[in-house]
């Protein structure tokens, strides 16, 4: 495609507009510079991850869960999930036709966290290059134990599948999906967890003598109002 320029009025005392000049041909022409703006501003951006879990034999009970991601009642600012993904493998000899699901849900919580949170990575550990390193501890808190708090589920937001076994002699049998992402990471689909919210990751249910296992990666950003 051709380059070209159209032509305005001559420059005036009013503000003055931000551009970058380029010759075009004999011509200089200035192209405007348009900078993206946010209605928020960025606390922190973490990475976290489960560690290995082997499913259980049955469905995780109502309040129970593998993983949970929660924003702490006394939080003053807002989690938003930017990405997960979920990772699943054969450990042994099954025989499980059905896969097991793995669903993501928003919680609601009361009461302080007890449990040690999972130790997690920020974005940018130290300032560099114009990056300002985030908070070395999230104001999320990343848990496999709900210590202290009273959880109330609420509605799934995303299904995940487990990879299954046609054989219940052989290890190598194992069939897809494997590993499944989420990434609501645009403004404005992302999911977002206000304080004394969070998403626990559950299982729908089980085999007997089960022994596939799991991985859930996360990464999410904690902001306030611009």
């Amino acid at each position: 495609m051709a380059e070209a320029f159209v032509q305005v009025a001559p420059d005036s005392t009013g503000a003055k507009l931000h551009t970058v000049s380029k010759v075009v041909g004999a011509n200089t022409v200035h192209n405007q510079v348009v900078i993206p703006t946010s209605p928020r501003t960025r606390v922190g951006f973490y990475f976290g991850s489960s560690g290995l879990i082997t499913l259980a034999a049955a469905a995780d009970a109502a309040t129970a869960g593998k993983l949970w991601l929660v924003n702490p009642t006394t939080s003053t600012t807002a989690v938003a999930l930017k990405r997960v993904k979920v990772s699943t493998q054969g450990g042994g000899a099954l025989a499980a036709t059905t896969p097991i699901m793995i669903t993501a849900e928003r919680c609601l919580l009361t009461g302080t966290l007890t449990a040690t949170p999972i130790i997690v990575a920020p974005r940018v550990r130290t300032a560099i290059q114009g990056e300002t390193a985030d908070p070395s501890i999230p104001v999320a808190k990343l848990i496999t134990a709900t210590t202290g708090l009273t959880m109330t589920a609420s509605a799934t937001a995303r299904s995940f599948l487990s990879v299954v076994s046609m054989s219940a002699t052989a290890t190598g049998t194992y069939s897809g999906p494997g590993v499944e992402v989420w990434d609501p990471d645009e403004e404005g689909s992302e999911f977002i967890m206000a304080p004394g919210e969070g998403v626990v990751f559950r299982q729908s249910a089980g085999v007997t003598s089960e022994t596939r296992r799991l991985t859930i990666d996360l990464a999410w950003e904690e902001f306030t109002a611009a």
